[in-house]
């Protein structure tokens, strides 16, 4: 074989260096061409979505004048506005035919849909609008109509374009044109308004001259691109000019009148109808040259698309003429190499095939019993292997007539079932039913198989298989289970030799899987003896154990109660004195956070003294203190002092737990609580928002519910100082949920993480720095919600921070 392999190594290799870069080079070029060829068609498909668009623009900005007359004239216009609406509809059912065609592959079916779906919203409210909720309303459908331009210019490679000509053509159309056409309708409804009414508004004066030099500004572009166009490619001339100088002129015209007669007069004389017709004029020539540059793109795109299909098909045609001569010549010199090399592999095949397998005879026959698993994967693996499948596995049958899949060996990226392959019917499955029989089961095809041979597909080995091999285990003249092998990614058929060596395999497994089943009937009777053994050996102690023992025992078991009592007492005290100690801590943090929250409330009335002490003593310094002026101010100061008085009792009364239930108001209680950190939160920039929904009143202990109100509060104001949150936010919201009242406490933080959410309400678990928090406020404050009022404390997080709910 190799003297034959040199003889043809020349030629061949000629060959395979001339095809390799002719091969390369021609498929670059094709691919080139297709690239182009694809790039054109989805620019063309553009200029079809594109057109449609239009003519909706053109029917939404008619139906914007008509709407706003009819809801100002009322039934005059009725006729007519019904039947613009049926043109509208028609537009709009031909529109969305066409984007089922190929608004996929230009991406536009979401923003479709959203343009007839606010079409059908405005048609359906529009006879209850007002004149100017109409016209805004049609303003905003038509500017989702211009993007939807902009973006289908985009999806579909025509701003992509990079030949000049097409570039000039694909501008007017997709941006200027459009922009154009809206603001002529708006400038033309804007000057017909104030036709009506003789006056023209100084906002409505400069939005007239905005919208003019938009105007003017895009309607010179799209001549310079039309000019431009035409000096690279003159044979546009006779397709656009005539057009560009009619929209020019009309719009000039239209844009003259109404300086003359709106922007720059001194009051408004001109007609509406003259007003109303120039407008229309201006904008139906607009879109005539809209409509003949459309023309013009579509057709320059259909003349490169023939060019490219014609240069595509010549460099096939020269690609394949040329292979098909040299590959002729190949053939002719390496058919006869073929057929000898082909019966050369086929007899080393067979001849290695058959040291495989008895090699892996030698192997299983010599293995030790807790081997025996382990080498029968190696055998599957390596028969597998070798014989190219891409799934061997094996089977059991048992008496009751399931059958397991016991063993199994997948190539790389084949799906492993052994675990799902257990306790199936054999019955089931009728292509098996050969098995019965000891025979060999070969199917090259499994669509050839007649439907509902093969049982369920979807659990049993055959789902996905194309081609698939089972030979039967016969153990003593019975079936004892089957031997498989799968192709899966190609169909294929066994040769008879192959299929006779596989048979060989087969026998050789179940003597393995014979040898195994006696190894476990073996161990099952050793250790069966073994634990008679063994409860002899017990049974025989048992009847030995004397009446000392068993005195002993009822001794040892008096001892041991008497010791768990006393450890149950000593561990019932210690939980007291925890808790205790819990509690008094728990007071003393909320003492600490109400020490600097009347730190707060002073402040102002501190520095209010201070202010009337200096004043008395400028007051005397310039002679104007006398009697009045110090009663007024030792008055003022009196009042100040009241005030701070007052705080101490509220926050004295605060810590004085209530002793039995009473009714209270929620919203009082919730305001008490805010009270006490008013000053602290404004001095910390942090808002705080109440909203009431329900008034409610309910029975409990008033005290212990604020503590638990004001511990949340400053446990939000501690994660919003921490966090530096900008704007920082507490919102709290009282309503009835159910017959029960609910209090949620929210802040804008950014929320606790899932790691510690369920270990916020544990005794002594705190995020913050040592020293600066106890980790029992929230431990009290479940107690003295679920514990002493029967309610609920939970948190969630919600999009922008933490949200306590309280509810009882």
């Amino acid at each position: 074989m190799k003297k034959d392999l040199r003889r043809y190594l020349g030629p061949a290799g000629l060959l395979f260096f001339f095809l390799l870069p002719f091969t390369v080079l021609i498929y670059l070029q094709l691919h080139e061409i297709n690239r182009w060829i694809d790039f054109t068609g989805k620019e063309r498909l553009g200029i079809r979505y594109v057109g449609s668009l239009r003519g909706i623009l053109d029917d939404l900005q008619k139906h914007r004048g008509m709407a706003s007359a009819f809801l100002t004239d009322g039934v005059s216009f009725k006729e007519d506005l019904f039947i613009k609406q049926q043109q509208i509809e028609k537009d709009i059912k031909e529109m969305g035919a066409m984007d089922r065609e190929i608004g996929h592959r230009l991406g536009t079916s979401a923003r479709w849909i959203l343009i007839k779906n606010k079409w059908a919203g405005l048609k359906e409210k529009m006879p209850e609008m007002r004149p100017a909720e109409s016209t805004a309303a049609h303003t905003t459908l038509i500017t989702d109509v211009i993007d939807m331009i902009s973006y289908v210019g985009e999806s579909s490679n025509l701003i992509l374009d990079s030949e000049p000509v097409m570039y000039y053509l694909i501008d007017s159309i997709i941006d200027r044109l459009p922009q154009a056409s809206e603001r002529l309708g708006l400038t033309r409804a804007a000057g017909v308004s104030a036709a009506v009414h003789s006056s023209l508004s100084p906002p409505d004066r400069a939005q007239l001259i905005m919208h003019s030099g938009l105007i003017r500004s895009s309607m010179e572009a799209v001549e310079h691109n039309i000019q431009l166009a035409i000096q690279k490619r003159p044979s546009l001339a006779a397709q656009l000019e005539p057009y560009a100088r009619d929209s020019g002129e009309a719009v000039h015209f239209f844009l003259s009148l109404l300086d003359e007669k709106l922007i720059n007069a001194g009051s408004v004389t001109i007609r509406p109808e003259e007003y109303f017709s120039t407008g229309t004029n201006a904008l139906k020539e607009c879109f005539r040259l809209y409509d003949a540059v459309s023309v013009s793109l579509d057709r320059q795109l259909e003349i490169r698309s023939g060019k490219l299909v014609r240069q595509r098909n010549l460099v096939i045609a020269f690609a394949a003429a040329t292979c098909g001569i040299f590959l002729f010549i190949f053939i002719s010199f390496t058919r006869t190499l073929a057929k000898r090399t082909h019966a050369e592999k086929t007899l080393h095949f067979q001849v290695e095939f058959e040291k495989c397998i008895a090699d892996t005879a030698r192997k299983l026959i010599n293995v030790e019993p807790d081997e025996i698993d382990a080498m029968m994967t190696h055998a599957l693996r390596r028969i597998g292997e070798f014989d190219c499948v891409d799934r061997s596995y094996l089977f059991l049958i048992f008496s009751d007539g399931t059958m397991d899949n016991v063993y199994e060996w997948c190539a790389e990226e084949i799906e492993s079932r052994i675990e799902r392959l257990k306790g199936l019917p054999f019955d089931s499955f009728p292509v098996l039913l050969p098995l019965k029989h000891f025979e060999t089961i070969h199917v090259p095809r499994i669509e050839d198989l007649p439907p509902g041979t093969a049982g369920d597909r979807e659990s049993f080995p055959f789902h996905g298989v194309r081609s698939f091999i089972i030979v039967p285990l016969v153990s003593h003249g019975t079936l004892a289970g089957f031997l498989g092998f799968d192709s899966i990614r190609k169909e294929r058929k066994w040769e008879e030799r192959d299929i006779t060596l596989l048979k060989i395999a087969g026998e050789i497994f179940t003597n393995v899987v014979e040898r195994k089943r006696m190894e476990e009937e073996l161990q099952e009777k050793a250790a069966e003896l073994l634990y008679k053994s063994e409860y002899l050996e017990k049974s025989i102690g048992d009847l030995a154990r004397s009446d000392e023992e068993l005195k002993h025992n009822q001794f040892l078991l008096e001892e041991l109660n008497r010791t768990l009592e006393q450890k149950v007492i000593e561990a019932v005290s210690e939980s007291r004195a925890k808790n205790h100690l819990m509690l008094l801590q728990s007071r003393q943090a909320a003492m600490g956070e109400m020490i600097g929250n009347i730190a707060h409330q002073w402040r102002q009335p501190l520095n209010t003294l201070g202010l009337l002490i200096q004043d008395l003593r400028h007051a005397y310094r310039h002679g104007e203190l006398n009697r009045e002026y110090l009663d007024r101010s030792v008055d003022e100061g009196m009042q100040v002092i009241r005030l701070m008085s007052q705080t101490i009792d509220d926050f004295r009364n605060f810590f004085r737990p209530n002793k039995e239930r009473e009714p209270f108001s929620l919203k009082e209680t919730v305001l008490r609580s805010l009270s006490f950190v008013e000053a602290s939160f404004r001095s910390n920039s942090i808002h705080v928002e109440l909203v009431v929904r329900d008034e409610v009143e309910i029975t409990g202990y008033p005290n212990e519910y604020a503590q638990v109100v004001l511990n949340i509060l400053n446990n939000a104001k501690d994660i919003l100082l921490e966090r530096k949150i900008g704007n920082p936010r507490v919102t709290i919201t009282l309503f009835r949920e159910d017959g029960r009242s609910v209090v949620t406490i929210a802040d804008n933080a950014g929320g606790i993480e899932k790691e510690i959410m369920g270990k916020i309400f544990n005794p002594y678990f705190t995020t913050k720095e040592q020293g600066k928090g106890t980790g029992i406020g929230l431990y009290m404050s479940k107690n003295i919600i679920e514990k002493n009022m029967e309610g609920k404390l939970s948190v969630r997080n919600t999009p922008e921070g933490a949200e306590f709910r309280i509810e009882v």
